[in-house]
């Protein structure tokens, strides 16, 4: 008895301190038998235990198991009922989600079962009874025996066995639908039921497939985390049903092209339809002879651009397929000069941008450049583009009236060789200019003090002048009138200035 107590107290402990083991949630579908006779039911059901449960039921019977209890796990059960007046297999599939209610611990159960239905075996006819034997009349007389009745055997019947069963269930599916197909994170366009497409920004190179079968005995191949190319991407996700049978799904993601680079060039040239086609080029980048094919065959207009390290167009080359007889390959590096000391002996001391391609040859015919000269002249300026021969240092004029539009200017350029760009209405000179004197105060200053010194003196020696005429007109009449007085009464007389 103390035995037996103590198990029961032991259970009573298992059930009370771990609860979650007892009443895990769970949900399960069954029916009632698998291989059924056409025209008979079946049943199908559908369990669970849980705190919160969101089923669906879906393939041969479609409905939802809703519900929740406040309490704790709960049970909950639907039956449906399956029958067929013909031959077929019925498929019944579970899906959704429940919640435990002692761990609110999430699980997502899924399960199928197929019920396969068959014609009735036809019953097997009656056969032939024996008719009685004539009993011989023996010799000695005595009673005659009574022939016996043969018995009538019964029709048999042809029970469902093991092994017609285990023959039916080994038939395969040939299920190879998907139940939903989708990219994490964003939703598919759909084209019919077996084509999606899906557009992506520049950013985005890697998406991840997911896809649930309708079948789970079917396989699947093309799902998962997938790379991504600039422009049109196709993925395939190809079903193979248990019996072998093949699905193919197709998704068409494109991974939008904000930016082309000189390798982008030919995914570039097959994605834009018209010409509106820039392609990035980074330093010393040469454009080859297989990219100028590329474009011969396009016939589009592509814009090579070098921008600067404030990411501003600095120039560019601007190339139309249409107009390209050779493939010869060239570097797109461009050096502007604008520095007045390092081309003033070259151009004649004009103001303007020495402008000096790496490629020193033929560029492909037709080829245009823009370049940036903002810098040093405004917009509307009439400019003129020169070339310059270092070979005896001479200038020759190439093109005129080139105006500047945006701070650019865009010209025709046959070769690869030193050019000048100087406003039009300023024109070379063989002489240097002349520099301007600059004006130096403390001279003036000076030249001012020695004008007032020589006016001072001149003033002086005027006024001396003046008094010494005075004086000897004075004496003069002093001896006409025979007037003798000492020199205190002259001084007195006749205001004499003071000596200096």
């Amino acid at each position: 008895m103390n035995k037996m107590k103590i198990k029961r107290i032991g259970i009573l402990l298992l059930i009370v301190f771990f609860p979650s083991i007892v009443f895990a949630a769970s949900a399960s579908i069954s029916a009632s038998k698998t291989t059924a006779y056409v025209g008979d039911s079946v049943t199908v059901t559908v369990n669970c235990f849980a705190g919160t449960w969101n089923l669906a039921v879906s393939g041969a019977v479609n409905d939802t198991i809703v519900g929740f209890n406040m309490d704790s796990n709960a049970s909950c059960s639907k039956s449906y009922t399956l029958t067929s007046s013909s031959p077929t297999t019925q498929t019944v599939r579970l899906s959704g989600d429940i919640t435990d209610y002692d761990t609110d611990a999430t699980t997502y159960p899924s399960g199928s079962v197929s019920v396969t239905f068959i014609n009735r075996p036809a019953p097997t006819p009656d056969p032939t009874p024996t008719q009685p034997t004539t009993p011989t009349q023996p010799t000695t007389p005595s009673t005659p025996s009574r022939p016996t009745t043969p018995t009538r055997p019964t029709t048999p019947t042809t029970p469902i066995t093991n092994e017609s069963e285990k023959k039916i269930e080994e038939k395969k599916s040939n299920n190879a639908n998907l139940k939903e197909l989708t990219v994490e994170g964003y939703k598919l366009e759909t084209t019919d039921n077996i084509n999606y497409k899906l557009a992506v920004n520049n950013q985005v190179d890697k998406i991840v497939i997911k896809a649930v079968l309708e079948d789970s005995k079917a396989t699947l191949t093309g799902v998962g985390e997938q790379k991504l190319n600039l422009g049109d991407n196709t993925f395939k996700i190809v079903v193979t049903a248990e019996d072998g049978t093949k699905k193919e799904y197709s998704i068409v993601i494109n991974r939008k092209k904000d930016k082309y680079y000189l390798s982008d060039l030919k995914e570039a040239l097959n994605i834009n339809k018209d010409n509106n086609i820039e392609i990035i080029l980074k330093d010393d980048d040469v454009i080859s002879s297989d990219d100028l094919k590329l474009l011969k065959e396009a016939l589009k207009e592509v814009k090579f651009i070098k921008y600067d390290k404030n990411n501003k167009e600095e120039y560019s080359f601007i190339i139309n397929g249409k107009n390209i007889n050779e493939e010869k390959e060239f570097n797109t590096k461009i050096i502007r000069e604008t520095k007045y000391n390092n081309y003033k002996n070259k151009f004649n001391y004009n103001k303007g941008i020495n402008i000096q391609f790496s490629h020193k040859g033929e560029f492909p015919k037709g080829t245009k450049v823009r370049i940036y000269v903002g810098d040093m002249f405004k917009n509307g300026t009439k400019l003129e583009l020169y070339y310059y021969n270092e070979n005896d240092s001479s200038n020759s004029k190439i093109k005129d009236n080139i105006e500047v539009v945006n701070g650019y200017i865009t010209v025709e350029i046959d070769k690869g060789i030193d050019y000048f760009v100087k406003e039009k209405d300023k024109e070379l000179t063989t002489e240097c200019p002349k520099e301007e004197k600059k004006i130096n105060p403390f001279l003036i200053i000076s030249i001012i003090e020695a004008i007032i010194i020589i006016a001072g003196i001149i003033f002086f020696i005027r006024y001396k002048k003046k008094m010494e005429t005075k004086i000897k007109s004075y004496d003069a009449i002093q001896s006409n009138n025979s007037i003798v007085s000492n020199e205190t009464n002259i001084e007195e007389q006749i205001e004499l200035p003071k000596k200096v």
